[in-house]
């Protein structure tokens, strides 16, 4: 990873504005400036959760092996992942919901002259994939459905429904796989 950042770094520079003779700071300055990082957080060993900690794992074996409420250090790594991707997802999710929300207006006409839907084959396929009605009707309506099932998919709270962008996204094969599994959730957030 060090050597993508400094590719990455070294490809930018380039690229970097100034102001009044001055760069302007990016994350690769800022990464630069937190130098040496933690060895313990960045092996996801250190454990913030709760009011006890925060404790670290030793990776060697030489230090504490376990945390004050006795997590070892592959629960610690497994909670801190599980924590970081339901930040992520649902930052995802609320960037979804705005997208809804601005779809549902441009539906309505309200925000018409700011957006258009630009790829009508595209929307259409998508509408068809959740089970939508596209034959014979506008695409302002079948947008509309296509909202209205959204929105459904971030409200639902019926374990046995199917998300429909579920529908879109993933074969059935592996939406029953999911299922099979239990990891289907009843709606996005």
């Amino acid at each position: 990873m060090v050597e993508f950042r400094v590719f990455a770094q070294d490809s930018v520079q380039g690229l970097r504005s100034t102001e009044q003779g001055k760069a302007v700071e990016t994350a690769f300055d800022r990464y630069q400036l937190q130098q040496p990082q933690c060895g313990f957080g960045s092996l996801g060993l250190c454990c913030r959760i709760c009011w006890k900690g925060p404790c670290r794992i030793d990776p060697f074996g030489k230090g504490p092996q376990r945390g004050i409420c006795g997590a070892d250090a592959h629960t610690i790594v497994a909670r801190n992942l599980a924590r970081m991707m339901s930040a992520g997802a649902s930052s995802h999710a609320e960037h979804g919901r705005h997208i809804l929300h601005a779809m549902r207006k441009l539906v309505r006409g309200e925000i018409k002259d700011i957006y258009e839907i630009k790829d009508e084959k595209k929307l259409l396929a998508v509408a068809k994939r959740m089970g939508i009605e596209t034959d014979g009707r506008t695409t302002v309506d079948v947008a509309g459905d296509v909202v209205d099932a959204t929105y459904d998919d971030f409200a639902n709270q019926e374990d046995d429904n199917v998300m429909n962008w579920l529908r879109v996204c993933l074969p059935p094969k592996r939406i029953d796989r999911l299922r099979n599994l239990d990891l289907l959730a009843p709606n996005i957030d």
